[in-house]
């Protein structure tokens, strides 16, 4: 019966304690948390003094040190390597000089000048300045000339676009042509033209009038209608009236 009981006791589940960190089970018997590692006699979980510790300027302070303690180790490696370089090979050595190569002698090194002589020897810029006065001062370089009016040329256009535009405008009579002439004196002819003969101009009023009219009796537009040579006359008029007022307007826009 005694055993019985005593197996039982073994049995029953030991008593257990609460975490106040994180509220998991913890022995009676046990100081630190395992499961947040709480420990019950600092009030603290391990690790948070070393990580208040730890503040950022330590942090940076520590990567710092280690930045500058790795340089330092590769300066030393470079030095030593430097200095344990192994010798130039006999090929790489500068070869023996076979002669004597005879010191450079001291260039010639010119006698001082005397005071008197660097007082009356004109330096160079004064013998600039005494060139340049002397030189006459430069001639602007003229202007170019316009190029010359060629009139002749320009009057034979004018002559045949004016003939041009008299034909178009004012064509000669054609004989058979109905036409009517005005003289200086307004009086109105009308008739065939039949032509111009020992300058007089013909023409048949009606079938049995026919009329001569001296050719000084017509008005000047048709007179240029009718007579040639005065025709031709006339646009020569016109044509040099026309170069005079071009050679006007040419000599006022001259510089």
């Amino acid at each position: 019966m005694s055993l019985k009981l005593q197996l039982k006791r073994d049995d029953e589940p030991e008593p257990t304690n609460a975490c106040p960190s994180c509220g998991a089970d913890m022995p009676p018997s046990a100081v630190i948390c395992i499961e947040c590692g709480y420990d019950t006699r600092t009030g603290r979980r391990s690790g948070e003094e070393n990580r208040r510790k730890l503040s950022p300027p330590i942090i940076f302070a520590l990567v710092l040190a280690v930045i500058g303690a790795g340089a330092t180790i590769a300066l030393r490696v470079l030095n030593s390597s430097s200095d344990t370089l192994p010798p130039p090979s006999p090929s790489q050595q500068a070869p023996a000089p076979t002669a004597e190569t005879p010191a450079p002698s001291a260039p010639d090194t010119p006698a001082p000048a005397s005071p008197e002589a660097s007082a009356t020897a004109p330096t160079t810029t004064d013998a600039v300045a005494a060139a340049s006065a002397e030189a006459p001062a430069a001639e602007p370089e003229p202007e170019p000339e316009p190029p010359a009016i060629d009139w002749t040329a320009i009057e034979a256009e004018q002559l045949e676009k004016a003939t041009e535009e008299l034909d178009r405008r004012a064509p000669m009579y054609e004989a058979g042509e109905a036409i009517e002439l005005r003289l200086t004196n307004g009086i109105i002819v009308r008739g065939v033209f039949k032509g111009l003969t020992n300058g007089e101009v013909t023409l048949a009023v009606a079938e049995d009038d026919v009329r001569e009219l001296p050719i000084e009796s017509l008005d000047r537009q048709n007179r240029v209608r009718t007579e040639a040579d005065y025709r031709q006359r006339y646009v020569e008029f016109v044509v040099k009236r026309r170069i005079a007022e071009m050679m006007q307007r040419a000599s006022t826009n001259a510089p």
